[in-house]
């Protein structure tokens, strides 16, 4: 199936890349076709009206993966659909003012010609990938560039979980010499409760 960029017009995408195939990208004019060497990255905020009219009318894909890039597949799981597959991910919260245990959603609709990703908070996760293009170090085709999709979000997590190892160990420690007053019991309990969101997410994503 012949993919132009004049496909992506008025549907206002956070961005839109091609990557060039050699680790940078370029930006998608109206002529521009996309193939397995120089795939089309296309990201949206589906809260945007004009980008949720655009997927939910959008000739490229199903209902189902329509529903999903929408927002209405929340659960973590890959559909499959001919030689493409939509992917739900979800990741530490970094965005200023909100706690990181409320993880982020995004989702990925890809194949070997384009990529639609679509989020309505911002995924941090994606801003090593970015500055990889920029640096023209990054991915070169759709599968390179999931694969440090999820590497990223592994850093992520795992920078993460480290930090509450180390918070958990001085808390412990606390406990043992009965440093805590009641009242920080609740706070412990959401700590380990994070805790265990974030390793039951990372297991996920190396699974």
């Amino acid at each position: 199936m012949a993919i132009y960029g004049s496909i992506i017009q008025g549907s206002e995408p956070v961005h839109a890349y091609q990557l060039d195939g050699e680790g940078g990208f370029v930006a998608i004019n109206v002529n521009a076709e996309a193939t397995p060497q120089k795939p089309f990255w296309l990201h949206y905020d589906y809260r945007n009206k004009a980008s949720y009219q655009w997927i939910k009318h959008s000739g490229l894909f199903n209902s189902t993966i329509k529903d999903g890039l929408t927002g209405n597949i929340s659960r973590l799981r890959i559909i499959r659909t001919g030689d493409s597959a939509l992917v739900n991910l979800q990741t530490i919260n970094k965005n200023i003012g909100d706690r990181p245990e409320q993880l982020v959603a995004f989702r990925i609709y890809i194949n070997n010609q384009i990529i639609i990703s679509s989020r309505h908070h911002k995924v941090k996760s994606l801003e090593p990938v970015i500055d990889d293009l920029n640096h023209h170090v990054g991915a070169k085709t759709s599968g390179e560039w999931l694969v440090e999709v999820a590497d990223s979000i592994n850093d992520e997590v795992s920078d993460f979980t480290d930090i509450l190892h180390d918070r958990l160990i001085k808390i412990e420690g606390k406990i043992l010499t009965e440093e805590i007053p009641e009242r920080g019991k609740l706070a412990l309990g959401r700590l380990l409760l994070c805790a265990a969101i974030c390793l039951l997410n990372g297991m996920f994503l190396l699974v």
